[in-house]
């Protein structure tokens, strides 16, 4: 049932490289039938190296920004359709996650490059 749903998004999706992408995704439905991103990449354009890892993330990540519910896990690597709200639920607490840990990070460095850059120098006496 789940597949038959993913088939009609599919179906309403414009012709480009996303699509291409989704429809691999449509026959990975759960997360022990996911693709890994290179399995991805070979399938749809043909051919993996560094330039289509980043242009099969940067699909997905446009998918996901356009409401398609794309899953994954960076402990297992690749990419499926969920096939139950746990799934979605697993991904996003992810997300939020990695999100805090960058905001964290970002507050960190502006920390430290305001002790290494607006430091006040000391006023030196001199008799």
């Amino acid at each position: 049932m789940r597949t038959l749903r993913y088939e009609e998004i599919l179906l309403e999706m414009a012709g480009s490289d996303e699509r291409a992408v989704y429809a691999v995704l449509v026959s990975h439905v759960g997360a022990d039938n996911r693709i890994s991103r290179e399995q991805l990449g070979r399938t749809v354009l043909g051919k993996y190296n560094t330039t289509i890892d980043r242009t099969v993330r940067k699909h997905i990540s446009n998918m996901r920004m356009n409401g398609h519910l794309i899953c994954s896990d960076s402990g297992s690597g690749g990419y499926y359709l969920p096939s139950s709200r746990k799934e979605v639920d697993d991904m996003t607490a992810e997300l939020e996650s990695r999100a805090y840990r960058l905001l964290e990070e970002s507050r960190m460095m502006k920390r430290a490059a305001d002790e290494l850059f607006t430091s006040t120098p000391q006023m030196r006496m001199t008799i």
